[in-house]
């Protein structure tokens, strides 16, 4: 009965190695988003140290706006202008408020960039995905916000 009780506790104990195993081969992101491309094929050994890229994620939602502006409108750009983001693959107009803009001009290019977030609850918005941007007053994305379904200004 000693020798049958330790068997059960060596495979009980075998189990629980096992779900940990199990658990740590779960990779989660701290955001809502897509595989975009797979780097390591199934079966493949994903090693920790050096660590093994095994994807690319992109978040989706919402989708992050990144536009290039030449160095001559620095003083023009701030933080809560407006942009209005004509995207002709999906024949739309949206608008979104600026959110950060980066401190440091691109040496060779001379111009910055900034952030702007569309929402895409949809999923039509694709990283990677071309749009014609343009300032515009704060008024449109005030607008854009009340009336979601509205007409744009």
């Amino acid at each position: 009965l000693d020798l049958a009780n330790e068997g059960i506790r060596t495979a009980r104990l075998g189990l629980k190695r096992a779900q940990n195993a199990l658990r740590d081969t779960v990779t989660t992101a701290p955001f809502t988003g897509m595989v975009s491309m797979r780097l390591v094929d199934e079966g493949a050994l994903a090693m920790h140290m050096p660590p093994t890229m095994v994807a690319m994620l992109d978040q989706i939602d919402p989708i992050d706006l990144r536009v290039t502006f030449p160095e001559s409108v620095f003083s023009e750009i701030s933080v809560g202008d407006c942009l209005k983001v004509h995207l002709p693959a999906l024949g739309e107009t949206r608008y979104a408020p600026l959110l950060r803009i980066s401190p440091a001009l691109v040496p060779m290019t001379r111009s910055f960039s900034a952030v702007a977030e569309l929402p895409n609850p949809e999923h039509r918005l694709l990283a990677g995905m071309f749009a014609e941007i343009a300032v515009v007053d704060a008024a449109s994305c005030r607008h854009q916000a009340e009336n979601p379904d509205g007409e744009t200004p």
